[in-house]
């Protein structure tokens, strides 16, 4: 197959990642992975004549993470993204989470939702539809990845090898929302592990039943139940923290063993990386349908505010650190 319409727009190695070092030396690194839109790249791949296709690939899960925590405004923190939608590469996988519906020569394992994505966002598994209309060669995946993927942890690894230099540790917040709807996975099938969307959840409340407002996602050692991504005192220190803004934080592990999500690429307690990602549910009201312009929900400019304001004090207490260097 002729990559012409592919390889056009990728003579630059590092065009779809881009990376704001802080102005002086910090321990912080935000990453901000599923915040690209761009997919034009590998539009011959994509079947975009189907509605449910165009929107998993334009959703605006995750597209609103940095209005929300106001990242454009911080200089005191690497700050790494990639312009790449997570429908064409999702570049917080491993790089072998790949199946042979979506790389020639995969793993026949379904990995819907895995590196390559294969199949949209429903709400019933009936309804569920092939994104690709073919899957990409190796050539093609091979450049996918020097262009998308191997740019973006290299510069996470560079930026978290930097911080620990100077502070003896380095701390990787890796940051997402969360529809503001019950979420599942299909659990057996042709389209094992892809995404189902179900009932809206309630507004977030203090309540401890209650939806929370974010979900810290961590990660356990699964013979002694020990966090191997970050300390107890960082997950203690991020639920006051936040609880102290009127905001209810619910640890949660990582979701699926099945892939190599950033707690397993990155975390090493030993070495002094700290690794921990967060979920904002979406009740905040800025999350959107980019390509429609179309908000998602009524916005909440109280809880809004009240997320800019938290996640802002957050930043500032995390370029100290001390709390958490007794961890190593």
């Amino acid at each position: 197959m002729s990559m012409s319409n592919y390889t056009s727009r990728t003579k630059n190695l590092n065009e779809f990642v881009r990376r704001t070092p802080p102005s002086s030396s910090s321990p912080l690194v935000l990453l901000l992975p599923h915040s690209g839109l761009e997919y034009d790249a590998v539009s011959h791949h994509l079947d975009l004549s189907r509605e449910d296709v165009r929107k998993t690939v334009v959703t605006g899960s995750d597209h609103s993470v940095p209005e929300v925590i106001g990242v454009r405004e911080r200089d005191d923190a690497y700050i790494i993204w990639t312009e790449l939608a997570r429908a064409v590469v999702d570049v917080n996988r491993g790089r072998t989470d790949y199946d042979s519906m979506s790389v020639e020569g995969g793993d026949i394992d379904p990995k819907s939702q895995g590196l390559i994505w294969n199949a949209t966002i429903a709400s019933h598994p009936d309804n569920i539809e092939r994104m690709l209309t073919h899957p990409y060669s190796y050539e093609e995946f091979e450049n996918l990845m020097k262009v998308g993927y191997d740019p973006l942890n290299l510069a996470v690894n560079d930026a978290m090898a930097k911080a620990r230099e100077k502070y003896e540790t380095a701390v990787l917040f890796d940051v997402h929302s969360i529809w503001a709807n019950e979420t599942s996975t299909v659990q057996k099938g042709h389209h094992l592990g892809a995404y189902l969307v179900g009932k809206p959840l309630d507004p977030p409340s203090l309540d401890e039943k209650g939806t929370p407002h974010l979900y810290l996602m961590t990660s356990k050692d699964t013979i002694t139940e020990e966090n191997i991504s970050c300390s107890p005192e960082l997950i203690q220190y991020i639920k006051n923290h936040f609880r102290d803004y009127g905001l209810r934080v619910q640890e949660r592990q990582v979701a699926s063993p099945r892939f190599q999500l950033a707690h397993r690429k990155y975390a090493d307690l030993a070495a002094g990386y700290q690794v921990f990602s967060m979920e904002i549910v979406g009740h905040h009201g800025l999350e959107k349908n980019r390509a429609e312009g179309e908000l998602l929900f009524e916005p909440d400019p109280d809880y809004l505010k009240s997320l800019q304001d938290a996640f802002n004090e957050f930043f500032i207490g995390l370029r100290d650190l001390k709390f958490h260097k007794s961890a190593r």
